[in-house]
């Protein structure tokens, strides 16, 4: 489908015309309801490292927000953070979501620890690369390679 009538369709719905060529919001909460999938993040343990597993999509600030707060309380913890975030399963990202990679990544740092990125499927890493991020993230096609990269 060609990108105009895309973008057409989305202002059709997004919008409609009122009785006088005014334009005026439509109330879109439910159908933005139904197309939002929730972020999983499963957690577990490999040679001293946390995995993070995540999957869905990370586009929303809601749906980043698992991700902040499973971050934030590894950082929490007394010992330094040695931690791989495994993207494999994440559909798309935007915005925020880049904006929850960066704070993750910079929190990790300056507490002194790691973070690193494995199995970022082609349209995260296509976002990683026009981001110029791929040159501050350590990305990784295995997750052998990432928990090796650690010793």
């Amino acid at each position: 489908m060609p990108f105009a009538s895309r973008l057409s369709g989305v202002l059709a719905r997004m919008l409609r015309r009122g009785q006088h060529g005014a334009i005026v919001p439509v109330d879109d909460s439910e159908a933005q309801l139904k197309h939002q999938v929730p972020v999983r993040i499963g957690t577990r343990q490999a040679s001293g490292v946390t995995i993070l597993d995540v999957t869905g999509k990370l586009c929303r600030e809601e749906q980043c927000n698992a991700l902040k707060e499973q971050v934030a309380g590894l950082l929490a913890r007394p010992q330094k953070a040695r931690i791989v975030l495994n993207l494999e399963s994440v559909s798309n990202i935007y915005g925020s979501g880049v904006g929850a990679l960066v704070k993750a990544y910079t929190e990790t740092r300056r507490r002194g620890g790691e973070l690193k990125l494995v199995c970022p499927p082609g349209k995260v890493l296509r976002v990683l690369q026009h981001t110029k991020l791929i040159t501050v993230f350590q990305v990784f096609a295995t997750e052998a390679e990432a928990l090796a990269s650690f010793e």
